[in-house]
């Protein structure tokens, strides 16, 4: 009895360990080569996969597991050529065009770019790590009273579009220019 109990403090202790390194470690999005992770723009589907598992969910919305497009404040819309396919998971969300990765959305509190913008941090440091960001105001739903919309903000940097939803950011996406 006395070794099944010590058996499972052990194990549970290891489990707290792996998951709090987890937690801490950050989560690199390459904004500049379209990269999240191990992940990248124009990857295949079964590339996705083989990184992230099967899909909790292939409805709609764009937006991860357990959140609506408007919760994580992702682009209000994105022009693609065909019909996409959508693979949802924890914190991340794909959109995928010809069954290759167009977008990645991303609302990980652990997500950072390149350029140090994390998910948490106020849109003022978007703004002043991108110089060339666009905002402005993406209508919440169907409503188009002025509280309803939230602040979505984007910018092209080498055909790669960096997107920040919200103020303090709720989400990075990144998408191509090139199905």
């Amino acid at each position: 009895m006395l070794a099944a109990t010590l058996v499972a403090a052990v194990m549970a202790a290891l489990l707290l360990t792996r998951n709090s390194r987890r937690t801490t470690r950050p989560l690199r999005i390459d904004e500049l080569n379209g990269r999240v992770g191990r992940m990248s723009l124009g990857a295949s589907k079964s590339d996705v996969v083989a990184v992230l598992g099967r899909p909790g969910s292939t409805d709609s919305p764009f937006a991860p597991l357990g959140t609506t497009l408007v919760d994580v404040g992702g682009p209000p819309a994105i022009a693609v050529a065909g019909r996409p396919q959508i693979l949802r998971y924890d914190q991340v969300a794909v959109l995928l065009v010809h069954g290759r990765v167009f977008s990645i959305l991303v609302d990980d509190p652990r997500a950072r770019t390149r350029r140090g913008v994390r998910v948490g941090d106020p849109l003022a440091t978007a703004r002043a790590a991108y110089r060339t960001l666009v905002c402005r105001r993406a209508p919440a739903g169907e409503s188009s009273a002025e509280e309803a919309a939230y602040p979505f903000c984007s910018a092209r940097l080498r055909g790669v579009r960096v997107g920040i939803g919200r103020d303090p950011i709720r989400s990075i996406t990144l998408t191509t220019s090139s199905p």
